[in-house]
């Protein structure tokens, strides 16, 4: 098909265009086909990267002090950002819902992300303000322990021809404090979150890229 006369759009390009022949009833049809695509420019700088933005910010809420209040108001204000955004969102995107529009289905899974950091923020908090008249479990306090990197304290004395390595076990005892349970696993979310948040992302580009 010749596109000589196509006039260009801001919003959708041409991306394939065909002409064929058919016969029906005795009547020949002559039939055309036009594919168009949204141009993703726009979608990409307004809508996945504020989410992008928004999402990698979520897990360094366990890097703030659990003894104050900013630690819970800063969860909830990035879960209500990500709210607004579903909200004006909503205005732009298509509204058919077959198929549905893929960025809708990446803005509801990381509003569940979001407020996935929510719930777990507020079990932290729990945990770190938890009282020690109920002691921590035996097999929780084990299992911390042996993800402590102060467990084993390497101390390397280095002389001319020789070094030698003196290791000094911590404690034994298997009595943990819930603080010390919560600041563990703090750790362990900013971790694993933004593991999981990378591994997100670049899933949702290698989809973005194929489609």
């Amino acid at each position: 098909m010749d596109k000589s006369y196509f006039e260009r759009n801001v919003e959708w390009t041409v991306s394939y265009t065909s002409v064929s022949t058919d016969t029906l009833s005795l009547q020949s049809i002559l039939k055309f086909g036009i594919t168009i695509q949204r141009k993703s420019t726009f979608h990409g700088l307004n809508t996945i990267a504020p989410l992008v933005i928004l999402l990698t910010l979520n897990p360094l809420v366990f890097i703030l002090p659990p003894q104050s209040a900013e630690r819970i108001n800063f969860s909830e204000t990035i879960l209500l950002s990500f709210v607004v955004l579903l909200t004006v969102f909503t205005d732009v995107l298509p509204t058919n819902s077959e198929p549905m529009a893929a960025i809708n289905c990446i803005m509801i899974a990381t509003l569940c992300i979001s407020s996935l950091c929510v719930l777990l923020t507020i079990i932290q908090l729990h945990l770190y303000h938890k009282s020690d008249e109920f002691p921590v479990p035996r097999n929780l306090a084990q299992f911390v322990k042996c993800f402590k990197c102060c467990k084993t304290v390497c101390k390397k004395k280095s002389n001319q021809n020789e070094t030698e390595i003196h290791m000094i076990d911590a404690d034994d005892d298997d009595y943990m404090t819930w603080n010390e349970v919560a600041a563990f696993l703090d750790r362990i979310y900013v971790i694993l979150g933004y593991i999981g948040i990378n591994t997100y992302i670049l899933t949702v580009m290698a989809y973005m890229t194929e489609s």
